[in-house]
């Protein structure tokens, strides 16, 4: 019984004691000759979140926060240096909105 119990445990320690956290980030790095890093997020605009639209870029500015936040980055809070719009050729309405933000120090 005590051989079984053991197993057990070290097969639960096994299972959920030695896992990496993996975080899944939008947030690609950018590395420039002067050593500053440059963060590029991207995130969708459609038909139902317009580019244009203030709710839709509200709630892609939270996102943006949101990820930010997830990835431990900018602990000292962050500035969008630029957005830039790429729409898709096929459909005017679909494409991505990038957004480049660097930490503030």
């Amino acid at each position: 019984m005590k051989k079984r119990t053991a197993f057990i445990c070290l097969s639960m320690f096994t299972l959920t004691g030695c896992t990496a956290r993996v975080v899944d980030t939008k947030l690609t790095p950018q590395l420039y000759a002067n050593g500053e890093v440059i963060y590029m997020y991207s995130d969708l605009a459609n038909i139902f979140q317009p580019h244009s639209d203030k709710d839709a870029e509200a709630n892609r500015l939270r996102d943006l926060n949101d990820w930010v936040i997830d990835a431990a980055l900018c602990t000292n809070g962050h500035e969008i240096i630029k957005r830039q719009v790429v729409m898709s050729r096929a459909n005017s309405e679909a494409g991505k909105v990038y957004y480049f933000i660097k930490c503030k120090k």
